[in-house]
Protein backbone atom coordinates (compact mmCIF):
# COMPACT_ATOMS: atom_id res chain seq x y z
CA UNK A 1 0.00 0.00 0.00
CA UNK A 2 0.97 3.43 -1.09
CA UNK A 3 1.75 6.41 1.72
CA UNK A 4 -0.59 8.64 -0.21
CA UNK A 5 -3.33 5.31 0.02
CA UNK A 6 -2.77 5.06 3.71
CA UNK A 7 -2.91 8.76 4.86
CA UNK A 8 -6.28 8.38 2.55
CA UNK A 9 -7.39 5.27 4.66
CA UNK A 10 -6.84 6.89 8.05
CA UNK A 11 -8.21 9.76 7.06
CA UNK A 12 -11.50 8.29 6.05
CA UNK A 13 -11.20 6.15 9.53
CA UNK A 14 -10.89 9.25 11.28
CA UNK A 15 -14.04 10.96 9.95
CA UNK A 16 -15.97 7.25 10.14
CA UNK A 17 -15.39 7.15 13.48
CA UNK A 18 -16.34 10.74 14.61
CA UNK A 19 -19.85 10.21 12.22
CA UNK A 20 -20.27 7.22 14.48
CA UNK A 21 -19.87 8.93 17.64
CA UNK A 22 -22.59 11.64 16.55
CA UNK A 23 -25.02 8.99 15.25
CA UNK A 24 -24.70 6.90 18.52
CA UNK A 25 -25.20 10.45 20.63
CA UNK A 26 -28.36 11.03 18.52
CA UNK A 27 -29.32 7.55 18.99
CA UNK A 28 -29.36 8.01 22.48
CA UNK A 29 -31.28 11.00 22.43
CA UNK A 30 -33.88 9.86 21.03
CA UNK A 31 -34.08 7.26 23.55
CA UNK A 32 -34.60 9.64 25.73
CA UNK A 33 -37.05 11.61 24.17
CA UNK A 34 -38.86 8.49 23.76
CA UNK A 35 -38.56 7.95 27.75
CA UNK A 36 -39.31 11.43 28.27
CA UNK A 37 -42.57 11.38 26.15
CA UNK A 38 -43.55 8.29 27.62
CA UNK A 39 -43.60 9.67 31.13
CA UNK A 40 -45.36 13.17 30.08
CA UNK A 41 -47.79 10.92 28.87
CA UNK A 42 -48.39 8.44 32.00
CA UNK A 43 -48.15 11.93 33.95
CA UNK A 44 -50.77 13.44 31.65
CA UNK A 45 -53.74 10.58 32.30
CA UNK A 46 -52.38 10.09 35.99
CA UNK A 47 -53.38 13.47 36.62
CA UNK A 48 -56.55 13.48 34.65
CA UNK A 49 -57.65 10.35 36.58
CA UNK A 50 -56.70 11.55 39.65
CA UNK A 51 -58.59 14.88 39.20
CA UNK A 52 -61.56 12.59 38.26
CA UNK A 53 -61.05 11.00 41.22
CA UNK A 54 -60.68 14.01 43.53
CA UNK A 55 -64.03 16.05 41.90
CA UNK A 56 -66.47 13.13 41.76
CA UNK A 57 -67.63 13.76 45.09
CA UNK A 58 -68.67 17.18 44.51
CA UNK A 59 -69.94 16.04 40.96
CA UNK A 60 -72.27 13.81 42.74
CA UNK A 61 -73.34 16.42 44.94
CA UNK A 62 -74.36 18.53 42.21
CA UNK A 63 -75.88 15.91 40.42
CA UNK A 64 -77.97 15.20 43.70
CA UNK A 65 -78.90 19.18 44.01
CA UNK A 66 -79.74 19.02 40.47
CA UNK A 67 -82.48 16.63 41.44
CA UNK A 68 -83.81 18.24 44.14
CA UNK A 69 -83.99 21.43 42.51
CA UNK A 70 -86.17 19.43 39.96
CA UNK A 71 -88.07 17.86 42.09
CA UNK A 72 -88.61 21.19 44.08
CA UNK A 73 -89.72 22.33 40.74
CA UNK A 74 -91.99 19.87 39.71
CA UNK A 75 -93.94 20.08 43.60
CA UNK A 76 -94.43 23.84 42.81
CA UNK A 77 -96.06 22.92 38.89
CA UNK A 78 -98.13 20.63 40.69
CA UNK A 79 -99.23 23.35 43.57
CA UNK A 80 -99.89 26.30 41.06
CA UNK A 81 -101.78 23.10 39.03
CA UNK A 82 -99.21 22.87 36.28
CA UNK A 83 -97.83 25.35 33.32
CA UNK A 84 -101.42 27.39 33.52
CA UNK A 85 -101.26 27.69 36.95
CA UNK A 86 -97.56 29.33 37.09
CA UNK A 87 -99.15 31.79 34.67
CA UNK A 88 -101.72 32.44 36.31
CA UNK A 89 -100.02 33.19 39.68
CA UNK A 90 -97.40 35.06 37.63
CA UNK A 91 -99.88 37.20 36.31
CA UNK A 92 -101.63 38.07 39.96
Amino acid sequence: MEPDERRKLERILEIVEKDHSRIDKLYRGMQWRRIFTVVYWILIIGIAVGAFYFIQPYIDQLGDFYDTFKGTLEGAQGFFGGEEGIEEAQQG
